[in-house]
């Protein structure tokens, strides 16, 4: 019971603290993932004389285990590039008539290098899934050390290169913009390798057939980096002939309505006023002067992408960052303006849109006492 609790409880957090992924489209990502192989089954078909001549004999895989890391670049919000060095390495056993091989054949070994490309579904929530698909280079190792083939000093075996295709499924989940966590299913085909038996003198022989094809589940991590910044959504024109009158017009909206919105925008996941948005803050502090009894709250608002801690942090910042223009450049004593972050719960336009998303990182200024005229 105890376990279920500390399960659920962790699951809760998890999903209390997912954060909404940032677009991939000019992204790097790497990402590193460990997990478990069901190898297919290899043949063996000797080709020699004597006790080895003629056996033909299934090679038994264990599941086995895999590791490796990736590399990815987006090349839109849904399509990716992918680059991948994974490692398998499984046991393999063989029953033969003659019993005496009824034991480890020895320790199968592929380290995969595949290139592919992944489609991504819902590329900027929290929760990515994802199909992926991709060519593979196999170069395969066979140690017959455990092996009851291995009778002699410098037995070995050689296995050719192979080469595959793989498909993939799997999931990235946000726990920040730019860091996931990854699980994964990979089947992939490859042909087979050639296994020449090597012993000291006699001569060599193909022994048996390698086939490192298998079905594989990861788990892992994937961090991102880079891509580019959402740009401000344009202004309209008709919007720009009004900024000659901003401060009667959010001297009106304060003096009638006890709120103004300041047209301060911000980028996406940054807390930076850019100097263009100056003569709005000025309008404020302009009708702070004129009624030294006003004080007024500073609201920070942010759009949806991230989790919700990570955008009341961000609102809390926009808000301080405009309060501290107030005070520095415009003269307005710090005690009369209170900052607030009230991350992504008060939107004004829609999160499903760039320019939605655009409108909602903003900053308004609200009335804290009446003013006395």
């Amino acid at each position: 019971m105890k376990k279920i609790m500390l399960v659920a409880i962790a699951a809760s957090l998890l999903l209390a603290n997912a954060a909404m992924a940032d677009s991939i489209a000019g992204k790097v990502g790497v990402a590193v993932r460990g997990g478990a192989s069901y190898i297919f089954d290899s043949e063996f078909t000797s080709s020699g004389s004597g006790l080895l001549g003629g056996v033909k004999e299934d090679i038994k895989a264990d599941i086995g285990w895999t590791g490796g890391a990736g590399i990815m670049y987006g090349i839109t919000d849904n399509l990716s590039v992918n680059f991948d060095v994974i490692y398998f390495q499984t046991d393999l056993e063989m029953s033969s008539a003659y019993g005496a091989w009824d034991e480890k054949f020895g320790k199968g070994k592929t380290v995969d290098f595949a290139l592919g490309a992944q489609w991504r579904f819902m590329p900027k929530s929290a929760f990515v899934p994802y199909v992926g698909a991709g060519l593979d280079f196999l170069w395969n190792k066979m140690d017959p050390n455990e092996s009851p083939l291995a009778w002699a000093t410098g037995t070995s075996f050689d296995v050719d290169p192979t080469y595959g295709a793989h498909l993939s499924v799997g999931a990235d989940y946000f726990l920040t913009p730019n860091i996931a966590l990854n699980a994964e299913i990979r089947g992939l085909y490859s042909t087979k390798g050639d296994m020449t038996y090597k012993y000291p003198g006699d001569t060599d022989f193909v022994a048996a057939k390698y086939n490192p094809s298998n079905i594989s589940g990861f788990v892992g991590i994937a961090f991102y980096f880079g891509g580019k910044k959402e740009e401000p959504a344009p202004t309209p024109v008709q919007e720009i002939k009004k900024e000659t009158q901003a401060a009667p017009v959010v001297e009106q909206q304060i003096l009638e309505k006890g709120r103004a919105e300041l047209k301060v925008e911000f980028d996406s996941g940054q807390a930076i006023v850019k100097p263009n948005y100056y003569e709005e803050i000025e309008s404020i502090a302009d009708i702070m002067k004129k009624y030294p009894d006003l004080k007024i709250v500073i609201e920070g608002h942010t759009d949806n992408v991230g989790g919700e801690n990570y955008n009341l942090k961000l609102s809390q910042k926009r808000a301080e960052a405009v309060k501290k223009i107030m005070v520095t450049k415009y003269n307005i004593d710090s005690s009369r303006i209170t900052a607030k972050g009230f991350g992504y719960s008060k939107p004004i336009a829609s999160n499903k849109t760039k320019e939605g998303r655009q409108q909602n990182r903003r900053i308004e200024a609200a009335v804290e006492y009446t003013i006395k005229k």
